[in-house]
């Protein structure tokens, strides 16, 4: 099971034949196990053809069941057959397809019996940590990390090739219908990664959302090619023939991403830590495509957060059709080179610098962070989404602060009145193929968590909302709950706390946190955060979206506002229950009034301030329409009257 031991490391070497459409690697896992009876590993690998497999040198034998090459045969032609099969294949995937048998001769010994081996192995050696870096790669079997268990670390060496991959990897060849294409490759995965379409589809792994490992790459690609990957580059090489070109990576995140081409390089002067790429033809847009309104976006995020970005450097590379726009990847974004434009266009700079921001704060946030699971994917995007308004409004202005909300609450509204089945939820139930998710449930997401995001901001002040956050990306928050401070809400605010936080137990980490390492975003996590610094919670496990109607009339006789609010749910929404703020707009200023919604109709009644002088009633001109002469006789203090949830 993959339960029986900790993932460590992983270290790969990878040929790559760019026209051949083909790779040929070796993986070195290195495991850390949790017990002394391992008689199985078990690792992710698909449309990988495994051909040796080697246990701390011992080769092992093993069984490759990748069950989702062929769900179903050819003959089938029933819908219903297949989803059950497909289902089934995903399911004993779960726990990996490579299954191997620990051998006889190899076993599992104390961490501290090796540690006296590997002091001898070791004596002498004085190199510093950079020079270990460097060699760190592959060719550097006796350093191995500190085992996280009571054993030795185990070394499982995979050698494998891939040929004309269906997913995970992607390669752009000249064909009939694009003749000019320039060749390029790059690897490709879902969303948010750690599902089948990720990784695992080219090189042998374990492939989680949860784990945390570090990775050393080495990629072996054409002379005439240059290879960009996460992580931070330690050396490249030209062999003898000088047919290829060897570049050497350092990761030491969880998320990785390869692209080979002959890509060019650009970076400019005002931003050293960026480097940009894209394929030769779009050189010329590359240039004018990256010269952003504010040159220091980075110094801006770093000084939010109070964090220096994770990495070294930062790198975005345009490819030619990726499935989506923007894909972000530790220490760098994959992005779609359509969004490029040149010089004599303007009005495309917003959108193409938008995403380009974007995939920043995602490297930053996903590559660095990343999400516990699939559940709470909303967490994530609604972060990101949160930080770029407020680079907007630190660059554009308040105006186009509020006309972003503004257009995300309009699509908001219009995918609750059009969803089929009522409203989505903001949490979506895991999946374990992104296949599986509903095509429209991303935009909603980009829509809708960054306002939640933004009611809790409302309710807990900016300030408690920036320390929540800089205490997510630096790993400081405790991760447990506090006891939150005495506040005057009704007991009704308190019952529905402690339901929501019923809900969300299960979302709970079920190892401590440890302070200093960052912890993957949750539900639970962003709200116990928030909790902590603020002494405030919110309800965020509730779907749906109310529609609040609001009315009034100025009685003259009683010198009063009557407001009248009415809530209309539609199909699957909750009853709004909680307090709302009446601001009433009168010719000598704004009086504020707080009320408590708990029925679906209320009717209150509001005392204005000044009294209305009595006009002298004249009759009705023959001209004059009802309307004027009833505006003429009445008068009124009330100008308008704004309704709005939270302080």
């Amino acid at each position: 099971m993959m339960s029986d031991f900790e993932y460590l490391q992983q270290r790969l070497r990878l040929h790559v034949d760019l026209m051949g459409r083909r790779l040929e690697g070796v993986s070195e896992l290195i495991l850390a196990p949790k017990i002394d009876s391992i008689k199985r590993i078990r690792v992710h690998c698909r449309q990988c053809v495994v051909s040796k497999v080697t246990v701390n040198g011992v080769e092992a034998r093993f069984e490759h069941h990748d069950f989702l090459s062929e769900v179903v045969q050819e003959s089938y032609r029933d819908w219903n057959s297949f989803d059950l099969f497909y289902r089934g294949a995903i399911v004993a995937s779960k726990e990996g397809t490579l299954v191997i048998e620990m051998p006889p001769t190899v076993r599992i010994v104390d961490q501290n019996d090796s540690t006296v081996d590997d002091e001898k192995k070791s004596d002498g050696d004085t190199a510093t940590d950079d020079e270990r870096d460097a060699t760190a790669v592959w060719d550097s079997s006796n350093h191995l990390p500190p085992s996280s268990t009571a054993f030795a670390p185990v070394v499982v060496r995979i050698e494998y090739t891939v040929s004309n991959p269906r997913g995970g990897v992607r390669f752009m060849l000249p064909d009939a219908l694009h003749p000019e294409r320039v060749p390029h490759m790059y690897t490709y995965c879902g969303p948010f990664g750690g599902l089948c379409d990720g990784a695992r589809t080219w090189m042998p792994c374990r492939d989680l959302l949860s784990d945390k490992c570090t990775f050393r790459v080495e990629l072996i690609v054409p002379a005439s090619c240059v290879a960009v990957c996460s992580g931070r580059l330690v050396g490249q090489s030209l062999d003898a023939h000088k047919l290829h070109r060897s570049f050497r990576f350092v990761i030491n995140t969880k998320t990785s991403c390869s692209l080979v081409g002959p890509f060019r390089m650009h970076i400019a002067e005002h931003m050293p830590r960026v480097a940009h790429f894209c394929l030769p033809d779009r050189v010329a847009d590359l240039t004018t495509s990256t010269q952003f309104r504010d040159p220091h976006f980075v110094t801006f995020f770093e000084t939010y957060l109070n964090a220096r970005y994770p990495f070294a450097t930062y790198s975005q590379i345009f490819v030619e059709d990726p499935p989506v726009d923007c894909q972000y990847f530790a220490g760098l974004s994959v992005l779609n080179q359509d969004i490029l434009y040149g010089p004599t266009i303007i009005d495309r700079a917003p959108v193409s610098q938008a995403i380009q921001i974007k995939g920043f704060i995602g490297s930053w946030i996903g590559g660095a962070i990343g999400i516990q699971s699939t559940k709470h994917a909303w967490v994530l995007v609604g972060v990101v989404g949160y930080l770029f308004d407020l680079y907007v409004q630190s660059v554009m202005g308040d105006e186009a602060y509020g006309y972003r909300i503004q257009l995300a609450l309009d699509a908001l509204v219009m995918m609750e009145l059009l969803a089929e089945g009522g409203p989505p939820s903001l949490m979506y139930e895991d999946v374990d193929v992104y296949g599986e998710y509903d095509p429209s449930y991303m935009a909603f997401l980009e829509a809708k968590a960054p306002l939640i995001l933004r009611m809790i901001e409302r309710k807990v002040e900016r300030k408690h909302m920036q320390f929540a956050l800089q205490r997510i990306v630096s790993g400081t928050s405790s991760n447990t709950k506090q006891t939150s401070p005495p506040t005057t809400t009704p007991d009704k605010d308190d019952d529905k706390e402690d339901e929501d936080d019923a809900m969300l137990d299960g979302d709970k980490d079920s190892t401590p946190a440890v302070s200093g390492q960052t912890q993957p975003l949750s539900t639970w996590y962003l709200l116990s955060t928030v909790k902590e610094v603020a002494g405030a919670c919110t309800w965020i496990v509730r779907g749906g979206l109310p529609f609040i109607s609001v009315g009034f009339w100025y009685n003259r006789k009683q010198t009063q506002a009557e407001l009248v609010l009415e809530q209309s749910l539609l199909a699957g929404c909750e009853k709004f229950e909680g307090g709302i703020k009446i601001t009433i707009v009168e010719d000598s200023g704004e009086y504020s009034d707080l009320r408590r919604v708990e029925n679906m109709r209320h009717k209150w009644e509001f005392a204005c301030h000044n009294k209305v002088r009595k006009k002298r009633r004249t009759r009705q001109k023959l001209d004059q329409s009802d309307d004027d002469y009833s505006q003429q006789i009445t008068g009124t203090l009330v100008v308008y009257i704004v309704a709005s949830l939270g302080p």
